[in-house]
């Protein structure tokens, strides 16, 4: 049984939670893209990762923003890892 297994019956503290970097990174960002959806939800018992798409200003015009998608792939993923054990 892990910690966040046994705590489901309480309320979680700071303390009860230990992320992993490597296996965070690997289960919470999408490994295909996501689609035209304005979020991406992974659930684990009561703790919640929202992701939502980048965006951009638009070069033509200043007060327009533009999506430019979800990070999503192995490269993603890896980049993410690294910079996290920096």
């Amino acid at each position: 049984m892990t910690n966040i297994e046994g705590t489901k019956s309480r309320q979680l503290t700071k303390d009860d939670i230990a992320l992993m970097v490597r296996e965070l990174v690997l289960v919470t960002l999408p490994h295909k893209d996501p689609g035209d959806v304005p979020e991406w939800v992974r659930r684990n018992g009561n703790i919640t990762l929202a992701v939502q798409p980048g965006y951009k200003d638009d070069p033509q015009d200043s007060r327009r923003r533009v999506c430019i998608g979800y990070p999503y792939g192995s490269i993603v993923t890896n980049g993410v890892s690294l910079l996290y054990t920096r």
